[in-house]
């Protein structure tokens, strides 16, 4: 197999000490690609830095996808995608270029829903030449999405991979992105500042699908590495 059309890169550079995240938010769709591959936010956050409480043990990668979906409305992740997140281990040194280089993946590929409005996930881990498959939670049971009905619990989904227990939620959140597009275009158009009056965020009552990965950073590390490279792609493979 190969991946033969990549339909988003959203890179961000994770440090242990801080937090940095970059994306265009939403590439739109058309005939080869839809909703459901259409890549938006990535962030990646030390858990006690943006949860009271957290873990500083632990980091918290966030993907999102589906932007504009409406409210009311269920929408899934595609079943003939895969959803990854890619991770280079860079060291001590925050200073050094990123490479592109793959030392983790966590791959998410998701089956067609079931009449409990679930899609069951295979969790494909690829870590120093290893592929780890799992397609369980601790104690049995698959992995699975929340369901897309409204008001459904989450399900914490907590998965232990090589002694370190990873937690997995997918489903359905509202957007966190925040855009003023009218005072954007009103901004490009003139040049002369913010417009006066409120924003208004053009983001405010639209969902997302989310994927989201608590993850040791003991998981992520070989030798001690504090400085961590991230992004997040959406692909579709195909045969050769």
């Amino acid at each position: 197999m190969k991946t033969a059309s990549i339909i988003k890169a959203t890179v961000a550079i994770l440090l242990i000490a801080t937090t940095a995240w970059a994306s265009d938010h939403d590439d739109g769709v058309n005939d080869k690609k839809s909703q459901a591959l259409n890549l938006t936010d990535v962030y990646l956050f030390k858990e006690n830095t943006q949860i009271s409480g957290g873990s500083a043990n632990h980091l918290v990668f966030v993907m999102n996808s589906n932007p504009r979906s409406l409210s009311n409305q269920q929408y899934y992740f595609s079943t003939a995608a895969r959803y990854d997140f890619r991770v280079t281990r860079v060291g001590t040194d925050n200073s050094k270029p990123a490479t592109g280089s793959i030392d983790i993946i966590m791959r998410f590929e998701f089956s067609a829903p079931d009449s409990s409005k679930q899609q069951k996930i295979t969790l494909k881990i690829y870590k120093d030449g290893v592929e780890t498959i799992k397609t369980t939670v601790d104690g049995g049971g698959a992995i699975k999405t929340t369901s897309f009905a409204l008001a459904a619990t989450p399900v914490n989904n907590a998965i232990t991979i090589g002694g370190q227990t990873l937690n997995i939620f997918a489903g359905l959140r509202e957007d966190p992105f925040f855009f003023d597009v009218n005072a954007f275009f009103k901004f490009r158009a003139t040049g002369s500042g913010y417009p006066a009056g409120s924003p208004s965020d053009f983001t405010a009552g639209y969902n997302v699908n989310s994927i989201v990965a608590r993850v040791p950073i003991a998981f992520l590390q070989s030798a001690g590495q504090t400085v961590f490279d991230a992004w997040a792609i959406v692909a579709i493979p195909q045969a050769n």
